[in-house]
């Protein structure tokens, strides 16, 4: 009984690499004959893959990757994905009951003085 081609090729290691690839080439190919990089969100697929869902996670995890991969990626001007620091509302609240909130804790803070 022999062995499957895809088997062979996930064992080895060399699918990854040439998802790699495929995905990097999906999102050259896109790239170049129509859209913008923001234009190329999850859900933008190219030959069937999702290369949007590829392209939010390599931006995401991009001081991951190799120097290699980050220096194909940087030709293609993708950078590393900002994260904006989020105040959950747990935390704003605990700074009003303290005073240091927003407008009512410079009120509360004038009224002391």
């Amino acid at each position: 009984m022999s062995v499957p081609p895809a088997v062979c090729l996930q064992a080895s290691g060399t699918s990854r690499r040439t998802s790699l690839l495929r995905h990097h080439l999906g999102l050259k190919a896109l790239l170049t004959e129509w859209a913008l990089l923001t234009d190329i969100v999850p859900g933008v697929t190219w030959r069937g893959d999702d290369i949007g869902r590829w392209l939010t996670r390599r931006e995401r995890d991009f001081g991951r990757l190799n120097t290699e991969q980050q220096k194909r990626l940087a030709e293609l001007v993708v950078r590393p994905a900002v994260h904006a620091h989020k105040t959950s509302a747990q935390s704003e609240a605990r700074l009003v009951r303290a005073g240091c909130g927003g407008i009512h804790g410079g009120l509360a803070w004038l009224r002391r003085c």
